[in-house]
């Protein structure tokens, strides 16, 4: 009561002494100085961070312009630049991601309502089991973990226990939350102990002898309406349904390591999946935190599918060209991508596949630079060594060696390095990648070029400034798309990723962009590969 009384007589009081409020506004009062070459500063920390995107730069000068100038010049300053990027190509694209991820869970005809998930089992205890397995814990569903030996699953466990150890540390989840999850797990290495679940995901090795032995399992104990899925990564789901006697519960869902962080769900429809369990990916999918996308049944899906040739053609690159593969990634970190070809190779692992081009002679160490590189054990960021080299905090330092076996083999191959321009490096690296979208499209393995948008987004961190492939590719302009890629079709006639799609030669035909000229003509995933 004591202060109210005060506040009172203060407000009396100033009304008589300062009737206008003069000098008491915000807009009124003078600014403090900022440190000498602060600006400056901030420009270049967020020209590294946020590579060639212009709010954060705006957001910057209108800082400035609060700082160094009277408030009505800052104003209008603010004004001016708020209008400027309201219609900006980078925000259409952000509102596009937008409105994109909350589209992709919407599909056409689908009625039936999703099942009802309450316990959910992993096959395998590795670690994208463990991260697939956590999304589920921590929205309160009792998970199985099964794998052949108990001491695969301790170890699968301690995995999981060190991640939440470090989400405690860093003040990401409380304690209690951790325990909680904690306490949704169970693990064994009994089939039998399946029998009461809603959903299985099998989550081993890519290896379909292994994935069918592991579905005829399932088949026989789980109870009628599990949902058998499968976390492939580019594998048959049809394959796996054929040996079970209920193809119309099986299903993939790929989820992106990390799993429990990466926030994409490609939901993989089969010939036979049914519209139940196609509503119950879905559906969980939104539950557990990712974006649900709905997908096709083809080698590799949508993410795999459309970033496979971007490697291939950055390596045969380094060759033909007078470039480092660091100046290669330079183009894609520039562009937005958070880490080049090269680098990204790295991350995931150099020798992914390498088992299989053995089998069937194909790995070759003495004209292909990536064999040799597994050959001298340079697997990428595990062995701290793949095309760069890299110190005890992850920072990449480029190797003359690697540099070297560049030229050898270039030698070797007959090769003379040409100069090759940045555009072209450009192209070649990402036109491939939107080709590629046309085809998934054409080949009915998308509902809409907008969930292709959002797939790479979120499972190859592909800017979001940039709206994904298919809006980029719309906003490039598809004339001049398909006028490269001809070129570089008729120049490679061997690189098929290079051709045209049929689709992007109609869009051009008709004078309309891919969003216009689909929108006229969608129509459901489908599931043929």
């Amino acid at each position: 009561a004591k202060l109210i009384d005060e506040a009172i007589e203060f407000a009396k009081k100033m009304a008589v002494e300062n009737p206008t409020n003069k000098g008491r506004k915000i807009s009124e009062m003078p600014c403090p100085a900022a440190e000498a070459g602060l600006f400056d500063k901030m420009r270049k920390a967020m020209a590294a961070k946020r590579r060639d995107q212009p709010a954060p730069q705006r957001i910057i000068d209108c800082v400035e312009a609060a700082c160094t100038k009277p408030f009505a010049e800052g104003l209008q300053v603010e004004q001016k630049l708020f209008f400027e990027l309201l219609t900006s190509k980078e925000a259409r694209a952000l509102q596009h991601v937008f409105f994109s991820e909350r589209g992709a869970a919407k599909i056409p005809g689908l009625k039936a309502k999703p099942a009802n998930i309450k316990k959910v089992a992993l096959i395998g205890a590795g670690l994208m089991a463990g991260g697939i397995a956590m999304n589920f814990a921590e929205r309160g569903m009792q998970v199985v973990m099964l794998d052949r030996e108990q001491q695969f699953l301790d170890k699968g466990m301690a995995v999981i226990k060190a991640n939440y150890d470090r989400s405690v540390k860093r003040g990401s989840k409380s304690q209690a939350k951790v325990d909680k999850a904690l306490s949704m797990f169970s693990l064994t290495t009994s089939y039998e102990d399946l029998r009461d679940v809603d959903l299985v995901i099998e989550a081993v090795f890519e290896d379909m002898v292994l994935k069918k032995e592991i579905f005829q399992k399932l088949d026989a104990v789980c109870k009628p309406g599990c949902i058998l899925a499968t976390n492939t990564s580019f594998l048959s789901i049809d394959e796996m349904a054929e040996v079970t006697k209920r193809p119309e519960d099986v299903i993939g869902m790929h989820f992106f390591s990390p799993a429990n962080v990466m926030p994409l769900l490609e939901n993989v429809r089969g010939a036979k999946s049914s519209e139940r369990t196609i509503a119950t990916a879905m559906a969980v999918g939104s539950r557990i935190g990712k974006w649900p996308v709905l997908v096709g049944n083809c080698h590799g899906f949508v993410a795999n599918r459309m970033m496979a040739n971007y490697g291939v053609e950055a390596r045969n690159m380094l060759i033909e060209g007078n470039w480092t593969f660091e100046q290669i990634d330079a183009v894609a970190t520039k562009m937005g991508m958070p880490l080049g070809p090269f680098a990204m190779g790295d991350l995931t692992g150099l020798a992914i596949g390498v088992e299989a081009r053995k089998r069937n002679g194909t790995f070759d160490p003495e004209t292909v630079v990536q064999d040799w590189l597994v050959e001298q054990g340079r697997l990428g960021m595990k062995t701290n060594a793949g095309y760069y080299d890299y110190t005890k905090d992850r920072k990449r330092v480029p190797n003359k060696d690697v540099m070297a076996r560049v030229e050898q083999t270039r030698k070797k191959l007959g090769v003379t390095p040409r100069d090759m321009t940045e555009q072209e490096v450009f192209e070649r690296l990402f036109y491939p990648v939107f080709n590629e979208g046309f085809k998934i499209l054409e080949g009915g393995f998308a509902v809409r070029p907008a969930d292709i948008d959002v797939v790479l987004v979120h499972g190859y961190n592909f800017p979001r400034v940039s709206g994904g492939p298919m809006h980029l590719a719309d906003t490039i302009g598809l004339p001049a798309v398909l006028k490269s890629l001809q070129g570089y079709s008729e120049k490679n006639p061997g690189s098929a990723y290079f051709k045209p799609s049929q689709l992007l030669v109609d869009c051009v035909k008709a004078d309309q962009p891919l969003a216009e000229f689909w929108a006229k003509k969608q129509q459901p995933a489908s599931s043929k590969l």
